[in-house]
C-alpha cells in the first residue's frame, strides 16, 4: 500500500510539471520544502517504523484463550493457599 501511494505521489509531481496541466507556476522545492520533508521523515517515516515494531513484537508473543487465562489463574489460587 505504501509503494502504491509512493508511486502515485510520484506521478502526480511529474505531471504537476507539465504547464498545460498546471493551475499556476510553482517551483519544484518550495519556500518550506525542508519543513516538509522533515515533517514527512518524523509523521510518517518514524511514526511508521514505530508501529511496525509494535506490531511485530507483540505479534510474536504467545496469545492464551479466554479457557487458559481462567486455568492459569484456577491454578495460580490453588498453589498459593
Amino acid at each position: 500500500m505504501t509503494t502504491i501511494i509512493g508511486i502515485t505521489a510520484f506521478l502526480l509531481a511529474v505531471v504537476e510539471r507539465f504547464s498545460r496541466l498546471r493551475f499556476r507556476p510553482s517551483p519544484l522545492f518550495r519556500r518550506y520544502f525542508a519543513s516538509d520533508m522533515f515533517y514527512l521523515l518524523t509523521g510518517f517515516v518514524a511514526g511508521g517504523s514505530l508501529v511496525v515494531a509494535y506490531f511485530d513484537e507483540f505479534s510474536q508473543r504467545p496469545r492464551l484463550s479466554l479457557a487458559d487465562r481462567a486455568l492459569a489463574i484456577d491454578y495460580f489460587r490453588n498453589t498459593t493457599t
